[in-house]
């Protein structure tokens, strides 16, 4: 049902939140079931939440947070301003509002960083989304978040009230590095010697240390792309992010 598909999402920096929305909202968006099929891994929770023949129905919205002023917004102006902004040069802002009149029960939110809000804000716009759905409960939500985007016991109440189910990224095993190396490296065309740089770091007890950073993908590419030598290595968190960010900037 559309209220068992509520989905907090939440995860550190770097793990991939709003990637994933964006995955969700391709699979969503395509209705070719080449890549519906091959993306189903992307959220089984919610995906199994969903008819197979609702899939080709649904249209995902997403509404970004980190506008300054998505904490002052309707929910409703920031579904007008997503969809007008995807479809601006097709249709101005009062057609999109009409549009959107006849597709609502249809919509699966997908709300990218809560915790990208002002603190004072996260309650009041959460209270917005809940009298959003007292209106339209068909509508499906995922809400992507850093765990301090919730640390807050009011936003937990509302949350708990709307019935939202909280599922956390975790970390990359070494094998899921490995393979997101591999895929990074086919999607990039970059050099196969990324895999060399991976393996040494998980295997050559000197480089031990920086195993914390192919947790996250993130993370994971820019050590990649920026530690292929020995000697290039840092021993501190912020040598390492020093020299990655030197190296973007100088090209050097």
């Amino acid at each position: 049902t559309p209220a068992s598909s509520r989905v907090l999402i939440m995860a550190n920096a770097g793990f991939g939140k709003t990637t994933l929305i964006q995955r969700i909202a391709l699979a969503l968006s395509d209705h070719g079931s080449d890549v519906l099929e091959s993306d189903r891994d992307i959220d089984r929770l919610f995906l199994s939440s969903v008819e197979d023949k609702e899939l080709n129905s649904l249209i995902p919205c997403i509404v970004s947070l980190r506008d300054n002023n998505a904490g002052l917004s309707s929910i409703d102006s920031l579904i007008v301003d997503s969809v007008t902004s995807i479809m601006q040069k097709e249709l101005g802002n009062k057609a999109v509002v009409e549009w959107l009149k006849t597709v609502r029960d249809r919509l699966v939110l997908l709300v990218d960083g809560l915790d990208e809000l002002p603190s004072e804000s996260i309650v009041p716009f959460l209270l917005g989304l809940e009298h959003y759905l007292i209106s339209h409960p068909s509508t499906r939500v995922i809400i992507t978040t850093r765990v301090s985007g919730i640390d807050d016991d009011a936003a937990k109440i509302v949350l708990q009230r709307l019935r939202f189910r909280g599922r956390t990224i975790l970390p990359l095993s070494d094998y899921e590095a490995r393979q997101f190396c591999e895929q990074w490296i086919q999607e990039t065309k970059s050099s196969p010697d990324l895999l060399k740089s991976l393996e040494r770091i998980q295997t050559e007890s000197h480089l031990k240390y920086l195993r914390e950073f192919i947790r996250k993908p993130l993370e994971l590419v820019m050590l990649l792309q920026y530690l292929p030598h020995q000697s290039y290595a840092s021993f501190n968190r912020w040598d390492l992010f020093y020299n990655i960010l030197w190296a973007e900037i100088t090209n050097h």
